[in-house]
């Protein structure tokens, strides 16, 4: 049993340790075979930020429900059609979101109530709060308390690949391939093209979650044929939720936030806990 735990653990860890591989070999081909001086200091400087927000994405929890919310019974899961399920007095918030039923969502794995956009990961085994999705190449959810990281590493991997492919350039502009030099001119063209690569399909990437922090919703919100907006109107706001409350300089570093809550969400133009007649009764597939 533990050796098939440990060799699971590997598989799954794997995509997080090849990929960072690629970012070291893609940096150090620029680095070796560049000019030196400020040049390469700007290309570590760039690497450190990318590798960094990579691997807090990977390892930071994505956002475990509070213990407010836990239930804490013994049923494994709730049979709606037969037994109803148990009062919602762990948290005493109006919640929007509502199973099909009208009655709280619950988790009967995880024994405890769904805030809203919180969702389940079967690949997590646990509820993730504001969940965007389940990244197998970080081996993790994406979600309130890692979403930050996320959206650097996108950031990273575009400025990053940028800067590489323009370094890059500059050297092959000056040097004549000479049979001496091949081995350096190969790599400086493998790492030239793995950034490129990279950078382009990101960008399109990072457009998207951008547009999605600036209208307050993840990739679960916009999937969903939800009615809610979670978009207050306020951008400030909205990109605060996603990259903390802390100056706007530490938003482009891959340093812990200072986050909202996480368990509570405003609907656009209704407070929290406002009339509970307001809430409006929606089905969310696979809750």
């Amino acid at each position: 049993m533990s050796f098939c735990w440990a060799a699971c653990q590997v598989l799954i860890y794997l995509p997080v340790v090849v990929i960072s591989i690629i970012i070291l070999v893609t940096n150090y081909a620029a680095v070796t075979c560049g000019s030196g001086g400020l040049g390469d200091l700007v290309t570590i400087f760039f690497c450190g930020l990318l590798l960094t927000s990579y691997l807090k994405t990977a390892f930071v929890k994505a956002g475990e429900v509070p213990v407010s919310w836990v239930d804490g019974n013994t049923f494994e899961s709730y049979d709606i059609e037969e037994r109803p399920l148990p009062p919602f007095s762990a948290n005493k918030l109006q919640c929007f979101e509502k199973r099909f039923n009208g009655t709280q969502r619950y988790c009967g794995v995880c024994k405890a109530y769904k805030p809203d956009r919180c969702h389940h990961c079967d690949m997590c085994g646990q509820c993730v709060l504001r969940m965007d999705h389940h990244c197998i190449f970080v081996a993790n959810c994406v979600g309130h308390h890692n979403y930050k990281h996320f959206v650097l590493f996108l950031f990273y991997i575009v400025v990053n690949g940028g800067w590489v492919v323009f370094r890059n350039a500059s050297f092959l502009g000056r040097t004549k391939i000479r049979l001496s030099e091949f081995s350096c001119t190969a790599a400086i063209m493998l790492s030239s093209i793995m950034a490129a690569c990279g950078g382009f399909v990101m960008f399109f990437f990072l457009l998207m979650h951008c547009y999605l922090i600036k209208t307050n919703k993840t990739t679960v919100d916009a999937m969903s044929r939800s009615p809610l907006s979670w978009d207050n109107s306020q951008l400030r706001s909205n990109i605060e939720l996603a990259m903390g409350t802390d100056h706007p300089f530490w938003w482009f570093f891959p340093v812990t936030p200072t986050l909202p809550p996480g368990d509570t969400f405003r609907v656009r133009g209704q407070p929290i806990g406002e009339d509970p007649e307001f809430t409006i009764k929606i089905q969310l597939e696979g809750d």
